[in-house]
């Protein structure tokens, strides 16, 4: 870095209040609350990672598959992540403006823009190798047009994010050995899917807030 330029000077987060600990632990199984929460996670992500219009990127690309019928942005968000994320923090006695949940909400939305990412970059490539039928070679090329523009927002988003994130993390959690607290965070999102019993994920908060790492790890990996 030149004289010039001088040294970085790092990037303030301005997190607004969001849902309380209270609500979280009092009315977390209500629709209203994971509705609210939804938002939470929407206005953590716009507020880690200003810049783009994530209600839009939200909009365009979230879908879910909920008891027959397909929800599409935050309502997908509802239905998914929201109570995951709420119970995480309800269990840890933080609030949805607390780091650990900011950092939960931005690594949903950049884990789906990931999957997103890969779909279209699979869809460009089978387009560009015949692999998908068109009514005629003009379709075929606005339809390649089409992707290759979205794929590129797309691409330069996630990337932002990505970084966002990254320093988000740096300036306002803990780190320990490998970014365990990191992985940690990531793997309570999805907890759902990791088929612990009610006493596993019970053990895991109280590791948790005893601060031991690598034992709250062993259960969720």
């Amino acid at each position: 870095m030149s004289a010039e330029q001088g040294p970085s000077v790092p990037r303030k987060f301005n997190i607004s209040p969001k849902t309380p600990n209270e609500m979280l632990v009092s009315s977390l199984f209500y629709y209203k609350t994971r509705e609210q929460i939804s938002n939470d996670i929407v206005a953590n992500t716009t507020e880690v990672a200003g810049g783009f219009d994530w209600e839009k990127i939200i909009g365009r690309h979230f879908a879910l598959i909920h008891q027959g019928r397909r929800y599409i942005g935050r309502a997908a968000i509802t239905f998914s992540v929201a109570q995951t994320i709420g119970s995480a923090a309800a269990n840890m006695g933080w609030n949805m403006h607390s780091p650990e949940a900011v950092y939960m909400s931005g690594y949903h939305v950049l884990y789906v823009l990931k999957k997103t990412l890969r779909g279209f970059n699979q869809r460009i490539e089978d387009t560009e190798e015949g692999k998908r039928t068109f009514l005629n070679e003009e379709a075929r090329l606005a339809t390649l047009q089409k992707e290759r523009t979205e794929a590129e927002r797309l691409k330069r988003a996630t990337a932002h994010l990505k970084n966002s994130l990254k320093e988000y993390a740096h300036q306002n959690l803990p780190y320990s050995q490998d970014d365990l607290y990191l992985k940690i965070l990531q793997a309570l999102i999805y907890i759902k899917g990791k088929r612990l019993s009610s006493s596993e994920r019970k053990k895991v908060f109280e590791l948790l807030r005893n601060n031991s790492l690598d034992q709250a790890f062993n259960i969720l990996k």
